[in-house]
């Protein structure tokens, strides 16, 4: 689908001050009009897919977006209406009731540009995050002066832009020069943003992606391996919880750290909060969605932190044992199979290799609510799909 210059600025810069929402927190528009703008456009999307009878006319494209909306947000959906279970039969705090509307936005955001734009949906998405980065770093130079290193982490954009550097290492084929200067800033945005998890885990994605290639060239043998990492991650996940809760984790880091607050940057007090509700074992029901950041807004305002810096960990007291399980499930295994029968192997490997990232991000983070970073996820396995569709387009 061809889009006139005038179109595309458009989209540039709607996306741009989404990004920027999120990014600046000195940023004069606020982040809930980014997700408003994000909702807009979501809304206009739906009305234009009624508009044509539920119809897609290109059959490649219809393919890819149903198995991306059907599988990231049919467990969103679940979880909120366990969340009105928990609430109706009076086994949580209705307080801990809501809309779950930026959930539904982050899962729904990226699916809805690639409805309007499909391929090109791509070069815009990319020059919104790198100009976002750009406007953002000269922003806190302007505010914050010789002192802006201390202000450019940058958490969502940083996060982002892992994705885009697993794509451009593992996935790009024919490389131009300009794939290489993206590189480059993508490479510059997470050295200067310095966030350690982000950085660990595309180490492990390397890894991962090595011991892949040894494999000889046998699908069976390939998806054997990826079976294998996406079941070692949900017990290594398990196991997070487990230690967490336990205080096995805080022990054994006071043995080996000088200092635990500092290593953790005051995840500690944090996860201790939700450890101390928490029970590790099958019938814990958990308390619902939202339940972290009501308490963490409310009781425990005074550590100044809007949840408890773990997807992982939150998602573990929220749904419950049995319902994490589901939640890891849907995203580690269900969802890459899905993809691997009905667009192909390829594309189920790419999206395995940003679910692995993802996650592992999520362990000391709140990622689930970053729109940017949910945006990026998403975005880049579905027009890798979409390229892969169309024979004469096959390297992205």
């Amino acid at each position: 689908m061809k889009r006139k210059a005038p179109a595309k600025i458009v989209y540039v810069i709607l996306l741009c001050i989404t990004f920027l929402t999120h990014t600046l927190n000195t940023f004069p528009i606020s982040q809930k009009s980014g997700f408003i703008i994000l909702l807009v456009l979501i809304i206009w999307s739906f009305i234009n897919l009624i508009a044509n009878s539920f119809r897609i006319k290109n059959t490649n494209k219809r393919i890819v977006l149903e198995v991306y909306l059907k599988n990231n947000l049919t467990i969103k959906i679940v979880m909120h209406i366990y969340t009105l279970f928990l609430v109706s039969f009076g086994l949580t705090e209705a307080r801990f009731l809501s809309t779950n509307l930026i959930t539904y936005i982050n899962a729904i955001s990226a699916i809805a540009i690639v409805y309007f734009l499909e391929e090109n949906a791509w070069e815009i998405s990319l020059i919104s995050l790198f100009m976002t980065w750009f406007i953002a770093f000269l922003w806190q130079i302007i505010v914050y002066g010789i002192t802006f290193f201390e202000h450019i982490e940058f958490n969502d954009l940083a996060f982002a832009t892992g994705y885009l550097i697993i794509y451009y290492i593992i996935v790009k084929k024919n490389w131009t020069k300009k794939d290489f200067f993206y590189l480059i800033i993508a490479l510059s945005i997470i050295t200067l943003t310095g966030k350690r998890i982000g950085i660990v885990s595309l180490i492990l994605i390397f890894l991962i992606h090595i011991l892949y290639n040894v494999i000889k060239n046998n699908k069976k043998i390939k998806n054997i391996y990826l079976s294998i990492i996406s079941v070692a991650l949900i017990v290594i996940l398990y196991l997070f919880i487990y230690v967490i809760i336990e205080g096995s984790l805080f022990e054994l880091l006071s043995k080996y750290t000088n200092n635990i607050e500092q290593f953790l940057m005051g995840r500690n007090y944090y996860w201790k909060v939700l450890a101390n509700i928490c029970e590790f074992k099958w019938s814990f029901i958990g308390y619902g969605r939202n339940a972290s950041a009501t308490l963490f807004t409310n009781e425990y305002a005074h550590m100044h932190v809007g949840n408890v810096h773990s997807d992982i960990l939150k998602n573990y007291m929220e749904c419950g044992f049995i319902l994490f399980g589901v939640w890891l499930y849907t995203y580690i295994i269900r969802f890459r199979k899905d993809i691997q029968n009905k667009i192909s192997f390829h594309n189920a490997y790419i999206f395995f290799l940003m679910t692995v990232y993802t996650f592992l991000v999520y362990i000391s983070d709140n990622t689930e609510t970053y729109p940017i970073t949910q945006y990026m996820y998403m975005l880049i396995p579905i027009i890798c799909a979409l390229k892969e569709k169309n024979i004469d387009k096959v390297n992205l």
